[in-house]
């Protein structure tokens, strides 16, 4: 026979009901559940609260869900971190919309619609491990929902949307231009050419336009600036802002980025300058986010070079360090590198005329060339300089080598530049980096162990990006090698855990020391293979079970090892528990099983069957004792601020099993235990 107990009054806690989180610095905050139906279906029951935003009092939802339901209603949207960008094929009339005034943006189609006042607060459904969230005032949401024609209803605790008739927003990219840069006094910002300034400030802009062909106001694009030389000011509307994040790359380089708006026109503007007597170079390249089938990517624009000339030292470009791919016979200009030098005029003459000599310090395998990649040997060359005060050698390279060239004229000092040539095709870097369904994006959409991304537990989080060459050049059909590590206390671990899913499938990620694996050999033991298509984009999937802080690695791969020059991406997931408990965890012997978290069957334990000796109330001696509590993840759920969680246990044993008890317990000293 089966023995049955069910509804442990003592083990009442609710799965699925998480203690509201205190919200940041407002106690007045009082968050309660709200349902988002789409087209009549409930998407998500997330929590709101009703709060001023300065003029009216409103409800406030965490943008996630919201915008989620507009996807799911057919609709294209992007949040930023301070603009909230929506494209629809509706039509719209926003004139009786005053913009007004608010720390961020909501823009339709390209137009700047409503500034709002949003409110960052820990969402309670984030558990004990909540992190800080944007809420937006649906009720300014609601009001460009009416002008756009957008079918929705808004009752106090359900917010329905209902997809519009029409059809949504085309799905592709928007455009950006070409890098545009003025105020020089020489030079077209080509890399033969750079748009050479002798002290005073460059501009550099782009334009953003949607897929639609509207300019894209009021976001963000991100000005890349990429030198040895240090970083810049960069001036933006009469203010100078800082680097929103700096990234040393692995050819010796660092990149700076910074966030520049776009105006009523879509161009992102800014006047980039370096301090007085200071010579440099910079390679500058905007990205800017677009939105296509709910995937956020980064559109790039082409490269400009930029020099900045002192009055007392030579001009040199490209910078030092420079990488190249290799010339072939198939393309024997591929690998060719102009190397040009500026003399600063005298007054407001050009100095034309000046011999300037080229040498090798140390040729490798390098050469002198024509620009058409011909070789003209090693031996020194002196170039007069034009017009424009500068003189241009080519030099290029047939094999991977790395060669110093020296630069001398009259009464200036020598300069050396090092230009390294690797095989074309190699991965060393990935670009236009994106990743899904997430619940938090780091700042600036690059994480760390402090600020990681939050993806909450059982989801599938996917990354996808470009590899690129180290020209950024997209590499097709390159394996790159996925490893996954778990963290404590801010440092990687040997160990990991969560699992790489491809389709239905998923399989746990191997227990690797992931941050030094370079050079090792048979790359699939250590996590998985991924493949780049024609256009050298990839992606991979991960996702967990527990409350773990995962660091996930990419790696190049070739001919099955693990490329020397080590990793090209890294990133940080933490998982959190989400509004709903889907298992429940089985504490035996120190190990754990997971059940379906309504009926428990089929329970074991360690060793095998208890003994036959009785002790002497009757059971079995080595009774063997099966210890679990509701939980999701490794945190078990918490009691609410005004009662206790709820939820009932089914437990059950084959026929010749036997239940001798159960013994509740409390980690509350001041509740007795059960039995």
């Amino acid at each position: 026979m089966k023995k049955t107990v069910t509804g442990i009054a003592a083990a009442s806690l609710a799965l699925g009901a998480l203690a509201p989180m205190a919200f940041a610095a407002a106690s007045t905050y009082t968050p309660y559940k709200t349902s988002i139906v789409v087209n009549g279906q409930t998407l998500s029951n997330p929590y709101a609260f009703a709060f001023s935003d300065g003029s009216n009092n409103t409800t406030y939802i965490p943008i996630y869900y919201v915008g989620k339901a507009l996807e799911a209603a057919g609709f294209k949207q992007v949040w930023t971190g301070n603009t909230w960008v929506l494209s629809t094929n509706t039509k719209a009339d926003f004139s009786s919309i005053d913009v007004g005034t608010g720390n961020a943006s909501i823009i339709v189609n390209g137009q700047l619609v409503k500034k709002v006042n949003t409110h960052v607060a820990k969402d309670p459904a984030g558990g004990p491990n909540a992190v800080p969230t944007t809420y937006m005032p649906i009720y300014y949401v609601d009001q460009i929902f009416q002008a756009a024609g957008i079918n929705f209803s808004w009752d106090g605790s359900t917010w329905s949307v209902t997809s519009p008739k029409t059809q949504p927003a085309p799905t592709g990219q928007g455009t950006i231009s070409s890098v545009t840069v003025s105020s020089q006094k020489v030079g077209e910002g080509t890399q033969v050419s750079p748009a050479v300034s002798f002290g005073d400030p460059l501009t550099v802009s782009v334009k953003l336009t949607d897929v639609n062909g509207n300019p894209i106001t009021g976001v963000n694009a991100t000005l890349d600036l990429t030198s040895t030389d240090g970083a810049p000011t960069v001036n933006v509307n009469n203010t100078i802002i800082a680097p929103t994040s700096t990234t040393s790359n692995s050819d010796g380089t660092t990149t700076f980025k910074y966030a520049i708006p776009t105006d009523s026109s879509g161009t992102a503007t800014a006047q980039v300058s370096v301090g007085t007597n200071i010579s440099a170079n910079y390679k500058v390249e905007f990205e800017a986010p677009f939105n296509q089938s709910g995937t956020t990517y980064a559109l790039k624009s082409s490269k400009a070079y930029i020099e900045f000339v002192a009055s007392n030292t030579l001009g040199v470009s490209p910078s030092n360090n420079y990488n190249a791919p290799l010339s072939s016979g198939a393309d024997a200009t591929a690998g060719v590198v102009p190397v040009t030098v500026t003399i600063p005029p005298n007054g407001p003459t050009a100095q034309s005329g000046v011999p300037v000599t080229f040498s090798f310090v140390t040729p490798g395998s390098a050469y002198f060339s024509t620009s058409a990649g011909g070789s003209i040997g090693t031996g020194q060359q002196t170039v007069y300089t034009d017009s424009n005060g500068q003189a241009v050698v080519y030099v290029a390279a047939s094999s991977a080598t790395s060669a110093t060239v020296r630069v001398s004229a009259p009464n200036y000092n020598d300069i050396t530049r090092t230009i390294k040539w690797n095989q074309a095709g190699m991965v060393t870097q990935v670009a236009n980096k994106s990743v899904t369904n997430v619940v938090v994006t780091p700042s600036g959409g690059s994480s760390s162990a402090n600020s990681p991304y939050v993806a909450n537990l059982g989801n599938n989080v996917t990354f996808q990006a470009t590899a690129e060459d180290q020209n950024g050049n997209p590499v097709a059909n390159a394996q790159l090698l996925v490893v996954a590590t778990t963290v404590s206390n801010g440092a990687d671990t040997n160990s990991a855990h969560g699992k790489y899913v491809n389709g239905t499938t998923a399989e746990g990620f191997p227990s690797v020391t992931a941050a030094t694996l370079a050079g090792l050999t048979n790359a699939s033991n250590y996590g998985e293979i991924v493949t780049t298509d024609a256009s050298g984009n990839f992606s991979f999937t991960v996702s967990d079970d527990k409350l773990y802080l995962d660091h996930y690695y990419v790696y190049p791969v070739t001919g099955g090892i693990v490329s020397s020059t080590g990793y090209v991406w890294n990133e940080y997931v933490q998982w959190q528990s989400g509004t709903t408990a889907t298992s429940i965890g089985l504490a035996v012997d120190n190990s754990e099983i997971y059940h379906n978290n309504s009926t428990l069957t089929g329970l074991s334990v360690g060793a095998g069957a208890p003994s036959t000796t009785l002790r002497g109330d009757g059971l079995p001696v080595n009774l063997p004792v099966v210890s679990f509590d509701a939980f999701n993840g490794q945190i078990p759920l918490q009691p609410t601020v005004n009662g206790t969680l709820n939820q009932t246990y089914t437990l059950s044993t084959t026929a010749r099993g036997k239940m001798y008890g159960i013994y509740v317990d409390t980690p509350n000293p001041a509740v007795p235990a059960s039995n």
